[in-house]
């Protein structure tokens, strides 16, 4: 019978240097997490993923502008409709990445960092300061305080368009028929209704035209468009709103454009009512010089080119 072969030690391998077997299964992960990564990058710069951003911020592009006091603000202050976009877009996909601080769309297109808020918690008000304030005053305090600490531009700036109606409220006498606060008032300028009451008492005109050129007048600035040297609606409309026929509103509109208080540009058949922003305005204060610009832009510079076509004929004859 054979005896058997003595059995070989078992090995003892150091700990501090692993065999060949341990590399290959340490390393196995570490290779698959990196062709996972290259995967990944390849994806993310590949032609197909390319499109889909393009083809996403082509119709982020396309959609209209919201309407919030911040873009009309930029608006004001001369930006162009795609540079105020590209701000939006910034400022959401800040969102979406959830950075501490998200870049409002004036300091984007400024180039500024976003504003340190405060992150503690909000101060205690005291009874004093409450009841001075009325319930509505209450209310608009907290919401300026909550606004303070919001990281949100966009939401910062609604919660203080809220606070600013409540100071509204709370200010405003107990209504009895009117609201003067809504609609968008219309400013009329004084040095505007003295100089064409001025003019109809010297052009001649009866009194009963002269009365009815400042109703027209009237309805005229009440329906002044907004941020436009434009009247909505048309003289058909405002005779139909006057109770008079067609041929007595052409006589009163031919008035007030021989004193200067109107200008008709005609648009295919129908002509429109333009007043100078100078003496009727109904918009944003910094809204104004860009107003003025456009109606000179618009109506006065087309109307001395007509008057000296007309007029080199003449002087010619």
């Amino acid at each position: 019978m054979p005896r058997p072969e003595p059995r070989q030690p078992a090995l003892e391998l150091d700990d501090d240097e692993p065999s060949d077997t341990d590399n290959r299964i340490d390393r196995a992960p570490r290779e698959r997490s990196i062709h996972e990564i290259n995967t990944m990058i390849a994806r993310l710069t590949g032609p197909e993923h390319q499109a889909r951003i393009k083809a996403e911020v082509d119709r982020q592009l396309r959609e209209p502008l919201p309407r919030t006091a911040e873009v009309r603000k930029m608006r004001a202050l001369g930006y162009r409709d795609d540079q105020i976009r590209l701000a939006i877009i910034t400022q959401q996909a800040q969102r979406r990445a959830d950075t501490s601080g998200i870049q409002s769309i004036h300091q984007v297109l400024t180039g500024r960092r976003p504003r340190a808020n405060a992150s503690g918690p909000l101060a205690e008000l005291t009874t004093s300061q409450l009841r001075v304030r009325g319930r509505l005053g209450q209310a608009a305090l907290l919401a300026d305080q909550q606004a303070l600490t919001e990281t949100d531009p966009s939401k910062a700036a609604r919660i203080r368009e809220l606070s600013t109606g409540l100071k509204l409220l709370s200010g405003r006498p107990q209504q009895q028929e009117f609201d003067f606060f809504m609609g968008g008032n219309t400013q009329l300028g004084h040095q505007y209704t003295d100089a064409i009451i001025q003019r109809l008492d010297e052009s001649g005109a009866s009194r009963v035209e002269r009365d009815a050129a400042l109703a027209t007048l009237t309805l005229i600035v009440r329906h002044q468009g907004w941020q436009t040297h434009e009247c909505q609606k048309t003289g058909v409309e405002i005779a139909r709103m006057r109770g008079v026929d067609k041929g007595n509103m052409t006589r009163t509109l031919a008035l007030l454009e021989k004193i200067g208080a109107i200008t008709r540009t005609k648009r295919g058949t129908t002509k429109t009512i333009c007043v100078t922003p100078e003496g009727v305005y109904r918009g944003v204060p910094l809204a104004h010089p860009e107003t003025v610009d456009r109606y000179i832009k618009d109506v006065v510079v087309p109307l001395r080119r007509k008057q000296k076509t007309e007029t080199t004929p003449a002087e010619s004859a």
